[in-house]
């Protein structure tokens, strides 16, 4: 999610992958993919800007993930953990 601010001054959070489209005007017009309006302070390369930030905060949580995935399944196999009883 990322922080927007509403003409009135309010804060809230929004669900980028709702986004459908950013304009820039007076102010900056997000429209979302169910057709909703939603006017900004914020700039079009701003919104841009977090939700690249977002994003990337999400996939290098999923990259660290799966480098401990790897990591333990390699210590697995290299300290001999078999967890088949029958090899030894």
């Amino acid at each position: 999610m990322i922080k927007l601010t509403a003409i009135n001054g309010n804060p809230y959070y929004l669900n980028c992958d709702l986004i459908y489209k950013i304009e820039a005007a007076s102010d900056t017009i997000v429209t979302l993919v169910d057709g909703k309006i939603l006017r900004v302070n914020e700039t079009p390369e701003q919104i841009v800007d977090e939700i690249i930030e977002y994003k990337q905060k999400i996939f290098s949580k999923y990259s660290e993930v799966k480098n401990e995935e790897e990591l333990s399944s390699l210590d697995s196999s290299i300290c001999g953990n078999n967890s088949d009883p029958d090899i030894d």
